[in-house]
């Protein structure tokens, strides 16, 4: 989620603690208790904590350079207006794709594409239009894939189930 709310326009907002996994150790349904419960920052350090906080720094490394995520431009684009044809079916593949275009159209150099699989789905090839043909790519906040295979204005990537992906050109 952190890899969405960072990519959106708008201000992006976490709790604090969240950017490496802290929890909430009281009843979270009563609100009185939830405000009580102090951060543990001793989380950080646990096994997957380090890398989750490493993955959100750059993420906000990103957020905060990138010029095309300082503008609220968003352009869906690559499938069915943007998500799968079978996003909105009980069992249906919850595959979408954005652009943060910085005003500029689409496949434009200095934007920011995000490629989301918010569902249980595995793609070891997922294939979606892609306007950025001759674009050098870069990803951030990834776990080392292999970068989108381009040919032909179409991208052959890996989706591994709830990976959101992102690029810029």
């Amino acid at each position: 989620t952190f890899a969405l709310i960072m990519t959106i326009p708008g201000i992006p907002m976490f709790l604090s603690g969240e950017e490496f996994g802290d929890l909430h150790d009281l009843d979270p349904k009563d609100w009185r208790l939830k405000m009580l419960d102090p951060v543990d920052f001793h989380r950080a350090e646990a096994a997957g904590h380090k890398e989750l906080l490493g993955r959100v720094k750059q993420l906000i490394r990103l957020r905060t350079s990138h010029k095309a995520l300082h503008r609220n431009e968003v352009e869906f684009f690559g499938l069915n207006n943007g998500f799968h044809p079978l996003f909105d079916k009980d069992e249906g593949e919850r595959v979408f794709a954005y652009c943060r275009t910085g005003g500029q159209p689409l496949g434009s150099s200095d934007q920011v594409i995000v490629v989301a699989n918010c569902g249980k789905h595995d793609f070891p090839s997922f294939e979606i239009e892609w306007p950025w043909n001759d674009a050098t790519l870069n990803e951030h906040g990834g776990i080392n894939q292999t970068l989108p295979i381009i040919s032909n204005s179409k991208a052959k990537l890996t989706l591994h189930p709830y990976q959101i992906r992102i690029f810029t050109t």
